[in-house]
């Protein structure tokens, strides 16, 4: 199995799990939190292993490439206030649909190219993501104008052309310089996040229930996210990114089973079309 694919695979079941922990502590912590707390986490958890994997040489990043690097950041932002806004089994597959985004601009810019039975499991994740993203029991048009559904169609935009400028980052500086300077523009994207988002700014309750989830699961999150961006130096994001967009069939098993959430049989139906199009895209 290609190193690329073990590395994404391993991404997808981190975040999957990490998603259901996240979920849970929304109850008790803000959006904007979540995303503080988890950016602290990528300096402490990336800064070691990327400065042992490049041996402490890291390649400065041009002024270009910097701008590049928060402009990824900047992206990253969106991510949890899309699954909190709604059900997690629908958010979270909405976003999923990213690597329709990232594959049409790599194959165009970076010359990309995959095989034909590839190509149909990028559709593949597109008709899935369709299917998953109509709610159980609601008329057409209270989906249209859910909050979720226009958070989770902007995240899915953001994090495609963030995951298409990170794989232009690490071809010009490599995976782990890419991550060390990533993780340190995070810090200040906090900073941007908190001015910006007032209603949020109320500090949590300090107890083990309110912050136990959220600790663990921004940490598996972004383990997930550290493995996913070192995929970026052994394959194409063209592949890479579809693949990643799995997650969702477990994101949505785990949803069922600790969410206590449903889906109707063509949600279901999505989730087999999600399951072919990662068989298709490995291959």
């Amino acid at each position: 199995m290609s190193t690329w694919l073990v590395l994404t695979l391993s991404a997808v079941v981190l975040w999957s799990a990490a998603q259901i922990l996240v979920k849970k502590g929304f109850s008790h912590i803000s959006p904007l939190w979540n995303n503080i707390f988890s950016n602290f986490f990528k300096l402490v958890i990336w800064l070691p292993v990327v400065l042992v994997i490049s041996r402490f040489h890291l390649n400065l990043p041009s002024p270009v490439n910097l701008l590049v690097i928060v402009v990824v950041a900047v992206c990253n932002l969106f991510f949890l206030y899309a699954i909190s806004k709604g059900e997690l089994a629908l958010t979270s597959t909405l976003v999923a649909t990213s690597p329709v985004v990232t594959t049409v601009l790599s194959l165009i810019f970076l010359h990309e190219t995959m095989r034909l039975h590839q190509g149909l499991g990028v559709v593949l994740v597109i008709l899935a993501g369709l299917l998953l993203t109509l709610p159980v029991g609601r008329p057409r048009r209270s989906v249209t104008g859910s909050h979720w559904v226009v958070w989770g169609t902007l995240t899915a935009l953001a994090l495609g052309a963030s995951d298409f400028l990170a794989k232009l980052s690490t071809n010009w500086i490599g995976a782990p310089s890419h991550l060390f300077f990533l993780a340190i523009v995070l810090q200040l994207v906090s900073v941007f996040n908190y001015l910006i988002d007032r209603p949020g700014r109320a500090l949590p309750a300090l107890s083990r229930s309110n912050f136990l989830p959220t600790i663990l699961g921004t940490v598996i999150l972004w383990v997930g996210s550290l493995l996913y961006f070192l995929a970026f130096d052994h394959g194409p994001v063209s592949l890479i990114a579809p693949v990643a967009s799995t997650y969702t069939i477990l994101t949505v098993t785990l949803a069922v089973i600790f969410l206590k959430e449903k889906f109707s049989l063509r949600q279901g139906i999505g989730i087999g079309l999600a399951v072919v199009e990662v068989i298709l895209i490995s291959a």
